[in-house]
């Protein structure tokens, strides 16, 4: 996820993982939709 991150714009951070981190696309999918979800929230709930 830390590319995802840095094409993001976050270039400080740290990541804690559990579960099934195996598959690299579905772990770069959680961390796109991680951001989304934050962005949704800041931005008073719209989308």
């Amino acid at each position: 996820p830390k590319k995802v991150l840095q094409l993001a714009g976050i270039k400080d951070v740290w990541a804690l993982n559990r579960g099934q981190t195996r598959t690299t696309i579905n772990y770069a999918k959680a961390t796109f939709e991680a951001l989304r979800q934050t962005n949704i929230i800041r931005m008073g709930g719209s989308e």
